[in-house]
């Protein structure tokens, strides 16, 4: 646990934050998807889950936007 409260604090989502912060968090979360594909089996449990959230995230902020 870091000192930001949160294991993985840029994995941290509300949906009550503005589009703008929602679409940083998404940005960032993907940055850290692709410096683990660039280590040999870099993805595991953890990135696989974040793929997935992502994906549900961005439908989240495009119905949002929509």
């Amino acid at each position: 646990m870091t000192f930001f409260g949160d294991d993985e604090p840029e994995d941290a989502w509300d949906a009550t934050d503005p589009v703008d912060v929602q679409l940083d968090n998404i940005r960032r979360r993907v940055a850290l998807l692709v410096l683990a594909a660039a280590i040999p089996d870099g993805w595991g449990d953890r990135e696989r889950l974040r793929a997935d959230q992502i994906d549900e995230d961005l439908r989240f902020v495009i119905e949002r936007v929509s």
